[in-house]
């Protein structure tokens, strides 16, 4: 779970908000109990615009088929922090970060294809570990068995 990953990071302070309260698509909890669980706050989704310039992650994951946080609601926010990076994740599908919120200066956006992007760069990484360590193994045996072949019988 997101949350959970963010938390263990070092995340030191979790809101959660909804357009309703009624439960989370990302937990299938209520955000009030979500926020509980990972010693966080709610915001009443009436004020996120308002309050979108205080945080330095935002996690978009809804069911909306519009996008939620618009071009001009990021620009809006990050007059308020100029200096301080943003990074939206945005892990609905479809989007509901306009992709424009990206041209943002000082606006980090992913999505989803993003994220599976860097999945995909993390497996071939490893996959190149395995087999970079197969080699290896390899090459140890071989050595071990010549040292095994070359040693005398023992007599019986």
């Amino acid at each position: 779970m997101p949350l959970e990953a963010f938390k263990s990071r070092g995340s030191e302070a979790i809101t959660v908000t909804g357009r309703t309260f009624d439960w989370c698509p990302l937990s299938r909890r209520k955000p009030d109990e979500l926020a509980q669980k990972f010693d966080g706050f709610t915001l009443a989704y009436s004020k996120f615009h308002d309050s979108l310039h205080l945080f330095d992650v935002v996690l978009a994951s809804t069911a909306s088929a519009k996008a939620l946080l618009t071009h001009k609601q990021v620009e809006s926010a990050m007059k308020k922090r100029p200096s301080k990076p943003l990074f939206v994740i945005d892990a609905s599908v479809p989007r509901n970060v306009e992709e424009a919120a990206s041209t943002v200066e000082n606006v980090y956006l992913y999505n989803m294809d993003d994220v599976s992007a860097i999945a995909n760069e993390n497996l071939q990484s490893r996959l190149a570990e395995v087999e970079r360590c197969r080699t290896a193994l390899s090459k140890r045996a071989l050595r071990l068995w010549e040292q095994m072949r070359a040693q005398p019988s023992l007599p019986s």
